[in-house]
């Protein structure tokens, strides 16, 4: 679900119904201690009953009493050992996963999920194996982690079209144009959504299918289309509603209504998330409940009532919260005080919103530097195998030739022929090694592009950072984070275009700017009524060093010229240069004609004004700004030779 965070309004939702696939909808008990519910289980008949009652039991405290779910676990555990029974202790496993996974334990979670992957591999169980890549795909996807999130994702839905589960493919496919969504991909996240309600209509079940609904009013919600968005959730709850899916509606509802906050629609959204509290409280979800309380405090300090905001944040069950509760429980606390004056008590809820929210990304960036070690070890033993190898058969050859230098000399001719034979080998052996030293350097490379890939994966989750902290602003300090946010996404472009290239030691310039371009443009929405003309020379490739001043000076002056060359009604046309005049020297230009410079380019003294100048100086360039018919920005640099 979601507060201020788009990406993890689905979460909850597509996590749900993993765990309904693998196991099936168990019944809701409510108890209070581990003796009075062996009790009640001691009554079943039979092993199978006895398990079957206890794995319930463990599912229907998973959010309510995490740490009595635990102590059923530990207990079937020791039952098991004790018993010659092996029904469902796979299970066992896997609901471990969960509970670790719900405590924010991801390290712990991966693991219990992937000895469960390993046992059902060896029993050659796809519908199994296909709901774990599900549970990996989603733990991933809950770290930010999302190319792993997409690898998993992948894999269950080459299961599922395998053994033609076409309900379950819907949800994967569903869970991809989510993950796509996450990385600004919106027309291939609607293709895959479209597809999904298409091949899901009458085959999916009424969970999948409602889910398909949730996330296409997702994708819209990211793309700020409004009147998509609100007619996909209110088709969400009409489809909950008539199929009696009673924690769906309540989603629906609580989506809804934080969609509507957005437009301002505070009324309307009041009445959804009070409805949608009355019905979480009624089905006993308090994990819910949290959202929904963190939602009323929003609403509630978006609508200048920050003591009720307080009054709600109060009502949530803190035995039950995660990570992303408390971070945005501090943020809405931080807020209210702010806005009561409370300026000593804000500070330090601020103080631990801070926290959790740096503990967040710190563990999401710790999980990909740790795959990233772990797959280089792999490859260091893969080699020292390789070498010991290389070893044994360069010994075995230098046994075979003493052999054949024996027979020869006993023979008393051939001596020629050895030595023919012997340089033969040498050059064949000079032949391998220069195969191995090729694939070791290509093995360099391979892992240098997946350096350039985390490091664009980083600056993405602090781009979104960023983006979300937006939202939550506004005046100067929205305007800021904005344009922090655009020089992120330069810098993040660069390194992709490394990792997708073809030479990961420099950037193909007309493909790099051509690009930054459009995404500068996109972003502030004038496509429709300014024309984009781009004229760079296609030989052009620079390292690193240099492609960056030069990115954050151009998205600078790209960003100048769609905020404040034209008027709302007025149509032009921005113009991008990069050219190469002399041996080593080159000039960047953008230029648009619009209303032009209102100040003197001397006079200028603004953040983006020292940026440009500070990276200008950086690679010894030279910068003007005149009036000519607009705007036009010019930057004339030297680059030696050896930087291209």
């Amino acid at each position: 679900m979601k507060t201020r965070h788009l990406p993890y309004k689905n979460k909850l939702v597509l996590f749900c119904i993993g765990l309904i696939l693998l196991s099936g909808i168990p019944m809701t008990i409510n108890s209070q201690s581990l003796d009075s519910t062996l009790n009640v289980a001691n009554e079943t008949s039979g092993d199978t009953a006895y398990i079957k009652y206890l794995h319930d039991e463990i599912w229907s405290l998973r959010h309510k009493n995490r740490p009595l779910a635990f102590e059923l676990l530990d207990h079937l555990e020791e039952w098991y050992d004790s018993h010659d029974v092996d029904y469902r202790r796979d299970a066992n496993i896997y609901y471990y996963g969960l509970l670790h996974k719900y405590d924010g334990d991801y390290d712990h979670s991966a693991g219990k999920f992937k000895n469960y992957l390993d046992y059902q591999i060896q029993k050659k169980d796809s519908n199994r194996i296909g709901a774990v890549y599900n549970a990996l795909s989603n733990l991933y996807f809950d770290q930010s982690v999302l190319d792993t999130a997409m690898y998993y994702t992948t894999l269950a839905l080459d299961i599922y079209e395998k053994i033609r589960d076409t309900s379950t493919y819907v949800n994967m496919l569903t869970r991809k144009g989510i993950l796509l969504m996450e990385v600004d991909r919106f027309e291939e996240a609607l293709q895959h959504q479209e597809e999904a309600m298409q091949l899901g209509l009458g085959v999916a079940s009424p969970n999948i299918y409602s889910n398909v609904l949730n996330n296409t009013a997702l994708v819209y919600e990211a793309m700020n289309v409004v009147d998509s968005t609100i007619y996909y959730y209110k088709q969400y709850i009409d489809y909950a509603l008539t199929h009696d899916l009673k924690r769906a509606v309540y989603y629906g509802e609580y989506n809804l209504a934080t969609a509507l906050i957005k437009q301002k629609k505070y009324e309307e959204s009041l009445s959804l998330l009070q409805s949608a509290y009355a019905r979480a409280n009624k089905l006993d979800d308090p994990n819910m409940l949290n959202f929904i309380a963190i939602g009323l405090a929003e609403l509630y300090n978006n609508m200048g009532q920050p003591r009720k905001a307080l009054n709600q944040i109060a009502l949530m069950d803190t035995s039950m919260n995660t990570v992303e509760h408390q971070k945005e429980r501090y943020y809405q606390a931080y807020v209210a005080h702010k806005k009561l004056g409370n300026n000593s008590i804000a500070l330090q809820q601020h103080e631990h919103y801070a926290a959790f929210a740096d503990s967040m990304l710190n563990e999401s960036v710790s999980q990909q530097v740790q795959e990233l070690e772990a797959k280089y070890e792999t490859e260091k033993k893969e080699q020292k195998i390789q070498n010991l190898q290389v070893i044994q058969e360069a010994n075995e050859k230098q046994l075979w030739y003493q052999r054949g230098i024996i027979g020869l000399s006993i023979l008393g001719i051939g001596i020629l022929g050895f030595f023919f034979y012997q340089l033969k080998k040498k050059n064949q052996l000079i032949a391998e090694n220069n195969k191995t030293i090729k694939k070791n350097l290509e093995q360099k490379n391979l892992l240098l592009q997946e350096i350039h890939h985390r490091v664009k994966n980083n600056l993405q989750v602090i781009s979104s950072l960023l983006r979300l902290q937006t939202r939550s602003s506004s005046g100067n300090a929205a305007n800021a984070l904005a344009s922090s946010e655009s020089r992120v996404r330069s810098m993040a472009l660069i390194h992709q275009h490394l990792y997708q290239g073809e030479d990961i030691t420099s950037v193909h310039m007309a493909t790099y700017l051509k690009d930054l371009a459009q995404q500068v443009v996109q972003s502030h929405m004038i496509q429709d009524k300014v024309e984009l003309v781009v004229d760079i020379s296609e030989e052009i490739s620079l390292d690193v060093k240099s492609v960056v001043p030069i990115g954050l000076i151009t998205n600078e002056w790209l960003t100048n010229a769609c905020k404040y060359a034209f008027s709302e009604t007025d149509r032009g046309q921005i113009l991008l240069s990069f050219q190469k005049i002399d041996e080593d020297q080159y000039v960047l230009e953008v230029k648009d004609n619009g209303i032009g410079l209102n100040t003197a380019p001397e006079q200028q003294s603004g953040f983006g004004t020292r940026l440009v100048t500070a990276f200008a100086h950086r690679i010894n360039g030279k910068v003007s700004m005149t009036n000519n018919g607009g705007t036009v920005c010019r930057l004339q640099l030297s680059i030696p030779k050896d930087t291209e």
